[in-house]
């Protein structure tokens, strides 16, 4: 098993372990939080995506990208405390102006004052974790995924005790979710600060910064559009349909995002460093779109089986007031498939160093996605909503292909990714037609039985491909 087939697992055990709390916790939350708080709750988060963009969460990835140009390791260990320093000086800053104006931001949200603590309480919490995730640029480049499951694990033990006290014992709702996050941001950023500066030192270049911001900038300015373009329908649903539609929208949502954070971030940790490492390998192509065609298909499993049984986990561990989010999860679903091949697709952008194109698509997508929402959300709701977020991610993934063959071309295999997504949409509604009569235990085992045999049609559809991507990523050479 190669080193990037190793990290790629320590990074979904960590992911795992990450979220996981969040995840145990949405029981917690759906209990004692009501549809219209946890809509709050996602407005203060969706707001915090916002402005991590305008604070330098691209650092992070600019990093990466200029942490392989020199060759000595005393110069790249300077890339990393230079990026740190930039992150800390600029989210401190931008959450020191944001924060003096939160009264006024509350009300623009919330048509009140009330809850200019808790996006403060945000701020705070945004300027630890943009530095965080510059301290773990440092620990994927390093191929140090271990560091990030022992980082994983104390978030996870630290998040279910303080959520637990603060939220059900001392019933502090939103507060004492905020509260829990904090101190969550605090252990990991202690961990990993004492790491990294054990290994490089404080040492700062400032020579690189100039390179670094005219690389940042439009990467950041693609990465703010990108983040409209996934969040703006949040401010929608709340201007049309309010916050409790919003809270349930919210709990979709998360379902959906198990799809991100089981397979994408994972894969992003581990080969974002390494499709740097092989773009001048004769092997690269072929690395690139068979592990288009490996994101398909693990996905397109992922999402049959989550779409299949969402409905009775919702049931289950929430009240009645949140049950209509299972219909949404499948649309949601599809659209978190289409954006995560876009990612992808950016490879022949990102080598170019052409990402003033990443933010000429999301401009586009952008203005395509809000006018979908503004005409779709007043006539169908939460349907209109996640119809919109499928549409913009088959939208944006397709421009990102087409602009990023322009620059890097790079001979991506269609056809069984089209014939993948084709089954996976014909099986999500054959099962629901099939089983909607029948016993619930019934039901469940042939949904089921359904998974496992569409799991081993595609390994046999795919079996030469992914075995010559395992014989070529083992010996590079």
């Amino acid at each position: 098993m190669t080193k990037l087939i190793k990290n790629t697992f320590y990074y979904l055990i960590g992911n795992i372990l990450s979220r996981l709390g969040a995840f145990l916790l949405l029981p917690l939350y759906t209990s004692h939080l009501s549809t219209e708080k946890f809509g709050v709750l996602e407005l203060i988060y969706t707001t915090s995506a916002f402005l991590a963009i305008l604070f330098g969460e691209g650092i992070a990835h600019t990093t990466i990208r200029f942490y392989f140009d020199p060759e000595e390791q005393v110069q790249r260990n300077k890339v990393v405390i230079t990026s740190l320093i930039m992150s800390l000086a600029v989210s401190t800053l931008g959450g020191i102006v944001v924060g003096l104006n939160a009264a006024g931001l509350s009300d623009i949200l919330f048509s009140t004052a009330e809850y200019a603590g808790l996006l403060r309480l945000a701020l705070v919490i945004l300027v630890f974790e943009l530095s965080i995730e510059v301290l773990f640029a440092y620990i994927r480049v390093r191929q140090r995924a271990i560091v990030y499951v022992f980082a994983s694990t104390a978030k996870l033990f630290t998040q279910l005790a303080f959520s637990i006290y603060l939220v059900a014992y001392r019933g502090m709702g939103i507060e004492g979710v905020l509260i829990s996050n904090l101190i969550c941001v605090l252990v990991i950023w202690l961990i990993l600060l004492i790491y990294v500066i054990r290994e490089c030192g404080i040492q700062v270049d400032f020579v690189n910064v100039r390179p670094m911001m005219r690389y940042l900038i439009p990467f950041a300015s693609s990465s703010l559009l990108g983040v409209f373009l996934s969040l703006t329908d949040r401010y929608l649903i709340n201007y049309y349909l309010g916050l409790d539609a919003l809270g349930i929208y919210s709990l979709a949502m998360k379902f959906a995002l198990i799809l991100t954070v089981v397979l994408m971030l994972p894969i992003q940790k581990s080969f974002g460093p390494y499709r740097f490492e092989i773009m001048k390998s004769e092997h690269a192509g072929f690395v690139y779109s068979t592990l288009n065609i490996f994101i398909v298909a693990v996905a397109s499993v992922m999402i049959l089986g989550i779409s299949y049984y969402i409905e009775p986990v919702i049931v289950l561990m929430s009240n009645e007031s949140y049950h209509s989010a299972a219909a949404y999860v499948p649309i949601l679903l599809l659209g978190v498939l289409f954006q995560a091949m876009s990612y992808t697709f950016q490879t022949g952008i990102l080598i170019s160093k052409k990402t003033t194109v990443l933010t000429k698509i999301n401009f586009f997508v952008l203005a395509t996605s809000v006018g979908f929402n503004f005409l779709l959300i007043p006539l169908y709701g939460l349907y209109g909503a996640a119809t919109t977020f499928l549409v913009t991610g088959l939208l944006i993934s397709s421009l990102t292909l087409f602009y990023s063959q322009q620059l890097f071309p790079i001979v991506y295999q269609h056809r069984p990714v089209i014939l993948i997504i084709t089954m996976l949409t014909g099986l999500i509604v054959a099962g629901e037609l099939l089983t909607q009569n029948l016993d619930l235990v019934i039901s469940l085992i042939l949904k089921l039985l359904i998974v496992a045999a569409f799991s081993l049609l595609l390994m046999y559809m795919n079996r030469n491909d992914l075995l010559r991507l395992y014989r070529v990523i083992s010996n590079p050479t």
